[in-house]
Parts: C-alpha cells; structure tokens; sequence
C-alpha cells in the first residue's frame, strides 16, 4: 500500500516560545492531505518539519518506508518527521 501525501502550498506554519525553565522552542509544520485508499475525498493533516528542512514544494509526495517504525510497545506509528519524495521520482525508482 502506498501513502500519498498531496502538499497545496509551501507556505510554513511556524510557532515559537520559551519554555518555563529558558529553553527556547519552535514548531514548524506544512498542511498535506493524505489520500487513503477507499475514501472519495483526502484528509487534511500538518507534516511537521525539522528546524532547518526546507518546505515542500506544491506537488504529490509518496511517504518512504523510513518513516515508519514500531514503538516501544510494539505498535506501528510514524517518526516525528516523515521523509518524502515526489511522486514522480517514486515511480522513476520503481
């Protein structure tokens, strides 16, 4: 099964603060749509990008497998930041 990530703009989402012991902070996210195979329409999600990951570009992304993992209690979720290719380049690997 692929996962399909649709990315509508590269504009970037970005919060900042301190924390209450000095540490500063920042989050940085990017709004995708994940098409899910099955569903007529594709639901909305935030990818969450590292501190110096440059924002993706508009365009279809298929997620890599690097980005999934089993937790400490045995169940399967997402890294922090998911890695991505453009969908064209995935078939061109194929």
């Amino acid at each position: 099964m692929k996962l399909i990530i649709e990315v509508p703009e590269s504009h970037v989402a970005e919060r900042k603060g301190t924390t209450k012991d000095g540490r500063d902070w920042q989050i940085r996210e990017q709004e995708g749509y994940l098409h899910v195979e099955g569903k007529p329409f594709p639901v909305e999600m935030k990818l969450q990008l590292d501190t110096d990951q440059t924002a993706y570009d508009p365009g279809k992304y298929e997620v890599l497998a690097s980005s999934v993992r089993v937790s400490r209690f045995g169940q399967l979720e997402f890294q922090r930041y998911i890695n991505m290719v453009p969908l064209a380049e995935a078939h061109e690997n194929q």
